[in-house]
């Protein structure tokens, strides 16, 4: 095989992974973690909220009950990649979690709910999908 033709099966067999993604077509929108009171920040408790956008860039805010508008904070961000199955892949990762940019979790979509985390995961986290 030419280096070429090679060159051409990697990059045809990474496009097929990301179409085998479970979350194609279901991760993009804003996601309410089913935790209350989450003691995220140094302000107190909030509501978590992830943004996943179609440019593949994600966002994890914290929405501060009470508080006047802007009542959001940005906890974090990055982008992310569907990886095949449950799999997805998140990079660029800023700030740091535990030193680290880059993680990858077992995110499972079904309908308006979002599981991350499972397989051996410390924790799992529930989502709600938020119609706004």
């Amino acid at each position: 095989m030419t280096p070429t033709l090679r060159l051409a099966a990697v990059a045809l067999a990474l496009v097929a992974a990301g179409c085998n993604s479970n979350s194609t077509g279901k991760i993009v929108g804003r996601w309410r973690a089913d935790i209350t009171d989450a003691p995220i920040g140094p302000n107190g408790p909030a509501d978590v909220v992830w943004e996943f956008t179609e440019d593949g860039s994600f966002t994890v805010f914290r929405v501060v009950p009470g508080r006047p508008p802007p009542n959001t904070d940005k906890v974090s961000a990055g982008r992310y990649l569907l990886g095949t199955g449950d799999s997805v892949t998140i990079t660029n990762l800023d700030p740091p979690l535990d030193g680290k940019t880059r993680a990858t979790e077992r995110i499972v979509i079904d309908g308006d709910t979002m599981t991350v985390g499972g397989r051996g995961k410390d924790r799992t986290y529930r989502f709600t999908r938020l119609h706004e």
